[in-house]
């Protein structure tokens, strides 16, 4: 099956295109009857890098001047290649992210191919408590794209959780294309901890050692940072020297200035990913009250790492931690809720919290493991692709 991947995968500017291109190159590797295809493959090196920097100039030109300036978006050069590249190939399936849906068939493909889309459907209402203005202009335009897209019956939309689906269909009854629940596909077989690690760092915990607690986010406002601190300060009041935190991000200075001289809090900044990975392995708990968050892969590492993972009380994350049974779901806008859920994993005994820490473990193993995602990802491009076969 050739499937036509819409990305660009640059080297030096390391965004969310990079990152899909990095993963279906290893579910290439998995599975080598999927032949994934790239724009502009043959200009890594000097020249790609130069394009590359041009995408990212533009883009920051774009939000400076508040404009949608689409035309610059590829440069001539690159766009006469996507073209050209699609042109000279028989391909099964376009797969692409982002708002660009519209052109891509009229520009680059046959009008029967399939496009499969990654979007984000969640309702602002459902995942800021309600304050949510600042996501409103995001959200209409989602909900002006999706409906455009559902009505094709060519187009298969991953939603990523069964909550954004069943919206989708409540909003779109008429809705003609597929729509899946797939995880990112990203190979964590070297990453994730064993059963028997997670076992001995719950139990091994003696009454005079601390509680690692820990938190990471770039965007440390919107990941709660603020709130996260002022229910840490009063844990670290009540139980001494018995917790103590972790922060991993660069933009904590901006919210805390003295943030590295707090007491209990181990100031982290930004760090490679795997000392990341290292900050996990040491974590009992991950604490994360989001104020907004699409998903939140980082919760998903705590569970891979036998973390409690407490998480903010929304969907998706709601159906991430099976409603409250393999995790801690707390209102990230209240530090008392937060408050309560760190305090109640610093009351659990070892057995209790390596109980909570193997629930979160499973969920891992069950929903979220490069080997049952790369799985679920191949069984759906099959299908696709033998649709795909009987429309040509």
């Amino acid at each position: 099956m050739k499937i036509y991947m819409h990305q660009r995968p640059n080297k030096c500017y390391r965004n969310t295109d990079y990152y899909m291109v990095e993963k279906f190159r290893k579910l290439g590797e998995l599975f080598p009857d999927l032949e994934f295809y790239y724009p502009h493959s043959r200009w890594y090196g000097m020249l790609g890098n130069l394009i590359d920097r041009w995408n990212v100039l533009v883009v920051r030109t774009m939000r400076l001047v508040n404009r949608n300036l689409s035309f610059l978006r590829f440069s001539p050069l690159e766009r006469r290649t996507l073209s050209g590249e699609y042109q000279s190939g028989k391909f099964d399936m376009i797969f692409m992210r982002g708002g660009e849906y519209v052109d891509i068939r009229k520009r680059y493909a046959d009008r029967r191919t399939i496009v499969f889309w990654e979007a984000l459907f969640i309702d602002p209402e459902h995942t800021d408590g309600g304050h949510w203005a600042a996501n409103k202009e995001h959200w209409e335009l989602d909900v002006k794209l999706l409906k455009e897209r559902s009505a094709d019956e060519r187009t298969v939309i991953n939603l990523r959780s069964d909550y954004s689906i069943a919206l989708a269909r409540r909003m779109f009854p008429e809705a003609k294309a597929t729509f899946v629940n797939l995880f990112f596909p990203i190979d964590n077989r070297q990453e994730r901890m064993a059963s028997a690690t997670i076992e001995h760092k719950h139990l091994s915990l003696k009454p005079e050692h601390p509680i690692h607690f820990l938190i990471c986010g770039e965007e440390a406002e919107r990941k709660g940072l603020q709130h996260l601190m002022a229910a840490f300060r009063r844990l670290r009041h009540k139980y001494r020297n018995r917790v103590e935190l972790t922060v991993v991000s660069r933009q904590a200075v901006r919210l805390f200035p003295d943030i590295s001289r707090e007491e209990g809090v181990n100031y982290r900044g930004a760090l490679p990913h795997e000392q990341v990975l290292e900050e996990f392995r040491r974590a009992h708990a991950y604490v994360m009250p989001s104020r907004y968050e699409t998903f939140g892969l980082s919760y998903v590492e705590g569970l891979a790492h036998g973390c409690v993972v407490i998480a903010r009380d929304f969907e998706p994350q709601r159906e991430m931690l099976d409603y409250g049974r393999s995790g801690l779901l707390v209102n990230p806008f209240s530090v008392d809720d937060i408050y309560a859920a760190m305090s109640r994993v610093v009351e659990m005994n070892n057995r209790e919290r390596l109980d909570w820490a193997m629930r979160g473990y499973e969920k891992f193993l069950r929903a979220y493991s490069f080997e049952t995602v790369s799985r679920q990802w191949y069984d759906v491009f099959h299908e696709i692709g033998m649709r795909s076969k009987e429309n040509k």
